[in-house]
């Protein structure tokens, strides 16, 4: 059965997104509307596309049963490119036939030839069949010390509305000449020493300074304000 792959082009965009919604129906989530099947669409077909799809076709079909979607990323310790596996999926009835074995091969081809140094996907827990493909037949190893962490729209929203703070007691001293301290000096400057937490921060005419031993000495000229601030959280 000769299996034929080829970059998505806009005639075959509504199976390509029919194969996405056929993916969310086997893993039992919630498919693409229409507004998000578009901007798939658009992501895959723009001037700087966000993601690369590829289609698999068999016996000269004109309607493409299994597709492949990648997208690059980065490695900072290797310092090369990822090439990570969004989906990859072949239609119930075309499997067993070398739909899937051939876009694995596909990605892993691109991966070698663009220089990556890893190529990455995620499989589903009860996916045990695919996870034995992966494990068996690729030679893919399960990244068991890794845990993947997911915000959603809602979440970042959420994350980053919450409001700035600087948290704690705060002691704040004002003086025409000097700053409560060690008491005046000739050259008026005073000099302020006590001691901190693991994390403290230090203000003097907003200016931010942390110390994070325990001592801190500060020493002040002329006149000015002084804050200190015990445990302070800088955020925003």
């Amino acid at each position: 059965m000769p299996i034929t792959l080829q970059r998505l082009t806009r005639e075959h965009a509504a199976s390509f997104c029919g194969l996405v919604t056929a993916l969310a129906e086997f893993e039992k989530l919630v498919p693409p509307d229409v507004a998000a099947q578009g901007r798939l669409v658009e992501d895959a077909l723009s001037e700087r596309p966000r993601i690369e799809v590829w289609l698999a076709f068999v016996d000269g079909a004109a309607t493409p049963c299994g597709y492949l979607i990648l997208v690059e990323t980065y490695s900072s310790f290797l310092a090369l490119p990822t090439l990570y596996i969004e989906d990859v999926f072949v239609l119930p009835e075309h499997r067993g036939a070398g739909v899937g074995g051939a876009l694995l091969k596909k990605a892993a081809t691109l991966a070698h030839e663009r220089g990556c140094g890893r190529m990455e996907w995620t499989a589903l827990d009860w996916n045990v069949n695919a996870q034995r493909l992966y494990e068996q037949r690729l030679g893919a190893k399960r990244m068991s010390e890794w845990f993947l962490y997911r915000m959603t729209r809602e979440d970042m929203a959420r994350f980053l509305t919450q409001r700035s703070r600087i948290t704690t007691q705060s002691t704040s001293v004002t003086t025409p000449r000097m700053c409560a301290g060690e008491g005046p000096s000739k050259t008026n400057e005073a000099r302020l020493t006590g001691r901190t937490g693991s994390n403290r921060i230090v203000v003097f005419d907003g200016n931010p300074q942390r110390h994070t031993g325990e001592i801190f000495n500060v020493r002040i000229k002329e006149a000015g304000h002084f804050t200190l601030f015990g445990d302070a959280v800088l955020a925003g």
